[in-house]
């Protein structure tokens, strides 16, 4: 049977892929191929789109580096064994993987909180700081206020120990990583710190000219962000 290469398109997903793939062989009349994340998948008229999607993700457990063009509707007893044996072995992998990071941020936890004790975030806008933190009490807004306050703290430490606020910031920037923040949350941070925070100014700086906007106003951020504005005075 004559055969067709469909290129994928970045952007696509497997099941789209697979429709269109099988909706090419359909209507040409021909066999259609195309490579995904590494996997080559061969339909025909014939092929269920869902099987194949079926078949692509169970192939990184099984090993097939191809799959198709015919899809049994049913594994075999032999094959069922292999992927839940293989399910199983990645579950256990994971958990321990899981394990060991949970672990790692236990341990880096303690060691942060350890560092930081009795060191006081030096406001500079107390009431605009606790203002802001108790409008945004919704798990990302408390995520972005833990990693300022921590950030901060540490911060402090290496800038009474002589280091400038901008090597300061690049050094304790990761120390925090256990608290699990995103890239939209770090720029909020600094947002934050911003506006209340005894080296607000420098920090905002600093951060700027990481992304190439040395002298811009505000705070850059590579992505959008969402924090809830401080509601106003009587309000």
């Amino acid at each position: 049977m004559e055969s067709r290469k469909l290129e994928v398109q970045p952007g696509d997903t497997i099941t789209r892929t697979a429709q269109q793939a099988v909706s090419l062989a359909a209507l040409e009349k021909v066999q259609v191929n195309f490579v995904f994340n590494g996997v080559t998948c061969l339909v025909d008229k014939a092929s269920d789109p869902e099987l194949v999607v079926r078949d692509y993700h169970n192939s990184f457990y099984l090993n097939w580096k191809t799959i198709g063009p015919n899809y049994d509707a049913e594994y075999s007893p032999e094959i069922q064994q292999q992927l839940q044996q293989a399910k199983g072995e990645s579950e256990r992998k994971a958990a321990e993987r899981r394990a060991e990071l949970d672990a790692k941020d236990l341990s880096q936890r303690e060691k942060v909180e350890q560092a930081i004790g009795g060191v006081e975030l030096s406001l500079t806008d107390k009431a605009k700081w606790d203002s802001w933190k108790a409008n945004n009490d919704d798990d990302y807004g408390r995520g972005i206020f833990a990693f300022a306050e921590v950030w901060g703290r540490l911060m402090q430490i290496e800038i009474a120990a002589g280091l400038s606020v901008a090597d300061a910031a690049h050094k304790m920037q990761y120390e925090p990583s256990y608290l699990g923040i995103t890239g939209f949350m770090f720029g909020a941070a600094v947002n934050v710190l911003s506006q209340c925070w005894e080296h607000g100014e420098a920090l905002r700086q600093w951060h700027n000219e990481r992304w190439g906007r040395k002298g811009a106003d505000g705070v850059v951020n590579p992505a959008s962000f969402s924090i809830k504005p401080m509601p106003r005075a009587g309000i």
